[in-house]
């Protein structure tokens, strides 16, 4: 790994964090939540587990990586405490989630629900930071970048 650059050895660090955290998210309750929000737009298996389009997943993934490794994460390696490197993933979750969500909700008003767009960016503010601060430890820790 040592042969690509620091921010592509970041970026592809940063695919198992985002699918570790998003996993964690789903997978501790919020799952039916987004389910029972989103019943009439995603397609649920026999038991009502939402059923991703996994490419589509996978873009977002990476272009979710791609906005981490080109900006988060330069301006908060600058950064001399975690705190202020978790500042730089807020920054990044609310304007990504923020915008998501707002659109979703003015283009599909009655069928994005408020509480939904509420709980996501919340999510999308909590989840960047955690992720930034979980990959440049662990790219610090490891030299890995």
């Amino acid at each position: 790994m040592k042969t690509l650059s620091p921010r592509a050895r970041l970026y592809l660090l940063t695919l198992p964090v985002l699918f570790v955290v998003d996993a964690l998210w789903m997978g501790f309750g919020m799952g039916d939540f987004y389910a029972q929000q989103l019943a009439n737009l995603v397609q649920l298996d026999p038991s009502g587990e939402m059923m991703p389009h996994f490419p589509s997943l996978f873009a977002v993934y990476a272009l979710l990586a791609m906005g981490y490794s080109m900006y988060v994460y330069p301006a908060a390696r600058k950064e001399k405490t975690v705190h202020g490197q978790f500042k730089h993933g807020i920054v990044y979750g609310l304007l990504i989630s923020g915008v998501f969500n707002f659109s979703n909700h003015a283009f599909l008003h009655g069928r994005w629900p408020a509480a939904l767009v509420a709980v996501d960016i919340c999510w999308g503010v909590v989840a960047a930071g955690l992720i930034t601060v979980t990959v440049l430890y662990i790219a610090k820790r490891f030299k890995i970048a």
